[in-house]
């Protein structure tokens, strides 16, 4: 059962999740990255092409800009993704909001006892293109280059419009940072605040207890304590 937070009970439940999930990390050269990623005069890469790129750019003409042209990296990556907030309405309660805890290494995250966690807050679901194209693959019976069954993405399932109504908007990541990348931002209406329960089981169990209900006062407060992704304040942006 995922719990229903107000903004007194929220926030101490996410000091918990944040002591539960904190992240250690540590600075590196970017030549002790190998073997998990190759980096060369070309690019900063997965040796399976997945996840993200770093290449160079230059832009030769810039009309408009403080400067005529420069050159600098970008990320380029799977167009494509999905950003997903869940939403019920409750009697008594109003409009909820299906939020998620979670840590990331680049997170300018909460702090607890005195340390940066990275831990931030998250909107329900988050997938790059290739996750889903991962899914269906699954759900079509194939197997991987080894000849393995490839395993259905956690949670991907929750995305059949068949289940829920959904609605969808197109939304650029920076431009600045990221090349040509558009992701797709949304709202999965759910019929009760239990319709995901059965969903969140496909998760190992230390990751079942990061999902909270929550009002929109609560997202506002996350917002101005600097607590929100920038997926969580996209997502937000589109509410009516």
């Amino acid at each position: 059962m995922i719990g229903i937070y107000g903004a007194e009970t929220f926030f101490m439940f996410l000091a918990d999740r944040a002591r539960a999930l904190a992240m250690e990390t540590e600075d590196c050269l970017l030549s002790e990255l190998a073997p998990a990623w190759i980096v060369d005069a070309d690019s900063v890469r997965r040796p399976d092409g997945g996840f993200f790129t770093v290449r160079g750019r230059h832009v030769r003409r810039a009309a408009g800009r403080e400067v005529s042209g420069w050159s600098q990296p970008l990320i380029f990556g799977d167009s494509g993704g999905t950003v997903a907030l869940a939403i019920c309405s409750v009697v008594g309660e109003g409009d909820l909001y299906l939020v998620r805890v979670k840590a990331e290494p680049g997170a300018m995250g909460i702090e607890v006892d005195g340390q940066n966690t990275r831990v931030i807050v998250s909107p329900t679901l988050q997938f790059s293109r290739s996750n889903l194209e991962r899914h269906g693959r699954a759900l079509r019976g194939e197997t991987d280059e080894r000849g393995q069954s490839i395993k259905p993405v956690p949670l991907a399932g929750i995305l059949n419009e068949h289940r829920f109504r959904v609605s969808w908007q197109p939304v650029p990541e920076d431009p600045g940072r990221f090349a040509d990348k558009v992701n797709r931002a949304g709202f999965i209406h759910a019929p009760s605040t239990d319709a995901f329960n059965g969903d969140i089981t496909e998760l190992p169990e230390e990751q079942r207890h990061d999902f909270a209900w929550v009002n929109l006062e609560v997202l506002r407060m996350l917002c101005s304590r600097g607590y929100a992704n920038s997926h969580l304040r996209s997502v937000m942006a589109m509410l009516a």
